[in-house]
């Protein structure tokens, strides 16, 4: 958690100011949980939870129980898996191998220092160099709103592609690609 302490406060701090409810609980999963010192410190309520089920409905309980209280808390409720302290070993070696950079995402645009990238001294390990890849831009989809609904300013049903001409099976933006995405949840269980 040092290490997202510091690396991960400026790119999200940027985006917290632009988000439409800045108190609002987020779930947040094992791997998102690195930014637990972020939510402290500008007081966002969260809930670290694992994918059974019987998790998540206890997670979407304590969200809605922070979110109707106006309570900040930070709980984590996957402790068979998320330790209180991270993962030092792992930690360590990002830091070793890694250098922050800024990067471009999808559906949001640049976020300064909110990429890694690996160092110099192991540049001889890094496959986009190796095998001459360049990762190109890809410009979003004309009328995706997936950027809007990363950052909560539109809900998937209020894209025009939504359902449409994007489906899981058909995926248009980022949000439906991952069965994880946002419109790809929304489209599964109908929400």
């Amino acid at each position: 958690r040092a290490w997202s302490a510091c690396h991960y406060d400026d790119p999200l701090k940027g985006l917290i100011h632009d988000f439409k409810y800045k108190k609002m609980s987020s779930l947040s999963r094992d791997f998102t949980a690195l930014i637990i010192d972020f939510m402290k410190k500008y007081k966002i309520s969260g809930v670290i939870s694992g994918f059974e089920a019987a998790g998540i409905m206890s997670t979407i309980y304590l969200l809605v129980k922070f979110y109707e209280s106006g309570e900040f808390d930070i709980v984590n409720n996957y402790k068979a898996v998320v330790s209180e302290n991270g993962n030092n070993i792992a930690l360590n070696m990002m830091n070793e191998i890694f250098d922050i950079h800024d990067t471009q995402w999808r559906g949001i645009g640049l976020i300064k220092n909110s990429g890694l990238r690996i160092k110099n001294k192991y540049k001889k390990y890094n496959a986009a160099d190796k095998f001459n890849i360049s990762i190109k831009d890809i410009p979003d989809p004309k009328d995706c709103r997936c950027g809007e609904v990363l950052m909560a300013k539109a809900t998937p049903k209020e894209c025009l592609l939504f359902g449409k001409t994007c489906t899981p099976s058909n995926p248009v933006g980022p949000c439906m690609v991952s069965s994880e995405g946002t419109c790809a949840a929304f489209y599964k269980y109908d929400v």
